[in-house]
């Protein structure tokens, strides 16, 4: 640690200037596309509520515990997820780990970011694009292009009726239908215009087969995706304390928009057909295994756990900020806006399904993405559909950027925490940083991107944050210690925290979470995950591979640095062992002040660590490294020296 490093944060202007500032930042770094998008979706495709009761079980388990305790360790540690591992330096490779998956997930996140401004651009128009069939874009199956006939109107056209519905002309060409439950029993079904505009017009999946045929990348979508990087290395070139003001209307706003788009939803006719079917349980679900680590992984993802973004968060707060309070507000509004947007994306399905009088299991089909095939074509039904339209995917860029703004701020603090000589040139290092990773996504803008997509969402983000989840418990549970661990806790918060809740309840809950039910849940979890394996795609065993080697770098990273760290640690066995497995001197808060305060509730806390001091020789270029052990009136001295 260098010594202009030990200025109070206030002095860099590094605190949060509120708790509230840290409250909304956190909120807008874990509430994103996981909630909006994705959770719906999931919830359809595992039993409607039968998911939610399983979703908010694990979020309990899991979910809670874990944001607590990466809360904890930046705001006891005021370091980032590179560097607060020195309770055991063994444990380094999990900020490695975590560095390599916050990177994974930016890069493919961003395009969400880049799809719903494509969307944004096409609303600023008179009419939308999606509202009707274009022949420029749409197929034969197309809602506005495939009428319905009855059949002595197909027969006077000379159109030949087969059996499954549907009437053909002479040449072979569908036409029309003559009854849309036979052909839909025949799965000949018609397609929102906003559906085939979405596979056709804005991401070419329809052009492509699958992973192994990605074909060329779309010039629309690169243009956009290059837009959602710009936003990003704009706004993180600032300096911290213009990037924490800036952000909270950006964070306030989508919320806004959220609301009125619910209350909107609830007052269109049908909107019960779709509430109805997301509240039909099946509780037969309850007894799939694989619904039930769909929620634990669900857990990690939309509270954007074991990716170092919340420990990041963490550090800027003051020592003794009440940490569970925080945690309990995250996790509740982040609950709740994954069922408020459920609740809003299934009503307007059941208006569609009213509307054009079709099957709400047609409307709401698992293998859709609600927000983007579905959602736009709702848009143009209701008054003022172009306002609505730019309201929403605004909605959807806000809500997307501040999560990709934290995520990608925490790839930036790991390389300046490593490469300290980086801090002056942030001007350099993030658009360094964001160009790097827009050139790694560029095949995510080709007509098959969203199957790339897919992979990198399955094999980055899915269980490998459970087993990163089960390195962290154990560690400091098992390594650093509970005792040590609830004697700090207890130094941030007293004896007393988030609504007076007694200590002892929270050290239950911790010792059992952190330290038995949630490692051995998530083991379970994954070995059965692993023991029923399934190939992404069969017939393509590249990308396969792919997958398993970028989850493999994620797993290395911790085991590497562990073996590196421990070799380098000492001479003999046990003083490796020893010396890579003790916290370091300077382990816990950064100011001196509140290292007294932990030395309070534990005696053995150092509270003068050593330090390295940069002494630089005037006109000299070299500057050396001395180790010094500050007394308590030496404290003026704490500054960057130049002798």
């Amino acid at each position: 640690m260098y010594l202009k490093d030990l200025k109070t944060k206030s002095e860099e202007g590094e605190y949060w200037e509120s708790r509230t500032e840290f409250v909304l930042a956190c909120l807008g770094y874990t509430v994103g596309f996981g909630n909006v998008l994705i959770f719906p979706n999931t919830c359809l495709k595992n039993g409607g509520v039968s998911f939610l009761i399983m979703y908010t079980v694990m979020l309990f388990i899991l979910g809670f515990p874990i944001c607590f305790l990466e809360m904890f360790i930046g705001q006891f540690t005021s370091s980032g997820p590179a560097t607060c591992w020195k309770f055991a330096r063994i444990f380094k490779g999990i900020g490695v780990a975590m560095f390599l998956m916050s990177m994974f997930v930016a890069i493919y996140y961003n395009m969400y970011v880049g799809w719903s401004a494509y969307y944004l651009y096409a609303s600023l128009t008179a009419a939308l694009p999606w509202k009707t069939c274009d022949p420029e874009w749409s197929s034969q199956f197309c809602w506005t292009n495939l009428p319905v006939y009855n059949k002595s109107h197909c027969s006077q056209l000379g159109l030949h009726l087969q059996q499954n519905g549907t009437c053909y002309s002479s040449g072979g060409k569908l036409v029309a239908l003559y009854s849309e439950s036979l052909a839909r029993f025949y799965n000949i079904k018609k397609d929102l215009p906003s559906k085939e505009y979405l596979y056709k017009q804005v991401l070419g999946k329809d052009f492509s087969t699958g992973i192994s045929d990605l074909g060329p990348m779309r010039c629309r979508l690169v243009f956009c995706y290059l837009f959602a990087w710009m936003c990003v290395a704009v706004k993180l070139s600032n300096p911290w304390n213009q990037f924490a003001k800036n952000s909270l209307l950006v964070i306030l706003f989508p919320y806004i928009i959220l609301l009125m788009l619910l209350g909107r939803s609830l007052l269109l006719p049908g909107h019960y057909i779709g509430i109805n079917f997301f509240m039909q349980t099946d509780y037969s679900a309850l007894r799939n295994v694989e619904a039930w680590i769909e929620a634990s992984i669900h857990i990690f993802f939309t509270l954007s756990l074991c990716l170092g973004g919340l420990i990041s968060l963490a550090r800027r707060n003051k020592f003794t900020n009440d940490s569970v309070r925080d945690t309990f507000i995250v996790v509740s509004v982040n609950y709740f806006t994954s069922i408020g947007s459920a609740i809003m994306l299934f009503s307007f399905g059941g208006y569609i399904s009213k509307l054009m009088d079709i099957p709400i299991e047609d409307v709401l089909s698992t293998d859709s993405m609600f927000v983007f095939d579905m959602y736009p074509y709702v848009l143009t039904k209701l008054p003022l559909p172009v306002f609505w339209s730019i309201m929403s995917f605004l909605m959807l860029i806000m809500f997307g950027l501040n999560s990709q703004f934290v995520l990608v701020d925490t790839c930036l603090q790991c390389i300046m925490d490593v490469f300290p000589n980086t801090r002056n040139k942030k001007l350099v290092v993030v658009p360094s940083l964001c160009g790097v990773l827009f050139l790694l996504g560029l095949p995510l803008t080709t007509n098959g991107g969203i199957y790339l997509m897919d992979m990198m969402h399955r094999y980055g983000g899915g269980w490998c944050l459970m087993a990163v989840s089960i390195v962290e418990c154990l560690a400091i549970v098992y390594v650093y210690g509970m005792e040590r661990l609830m004697l700090d806790i207890e130094s941030m918060l007293g004896n007393q925290v988030c609504f007076c809740l007694p200590e002892f309840i929270l050290n239950m809950c911790c010792i059992s979470s952190w330290g038995i039910v949630g490692p051995l849940i998530s083991s379970v979890f994954i070995g059965y995950t692993v023991f029923n394996y399934k190939q992404y795609r069969s017939s393509v065993e590249m990308f396969d591979l792919f997958g398993w080697l970028m989850l493999s770098s994620i797993m290395l990273a911790i085991f590497v640095t562990a073996v590196i760290v421990f070799y380098y640690s000492g001479r003999t066995f046990k003083e490796r062992i020893y010396k890579s497995t003790i916290p370091s001197s300077d382990w816990g808060p950064a100011l001196i002040e509140n290292r007294k305060l932990v030395a309070l509730y534990n005696p053995n806390f150092v509270i003068e660590p050593e330090i390295e001091v940069i002494v630089c020789q005037p006109k000299i270029s070299s500057c050396d490294v001395e180790v010094l052990r500050p007394t308590w009136h030496s404290r003026s001295t704490m500054m960057f020296l130049t002798i």
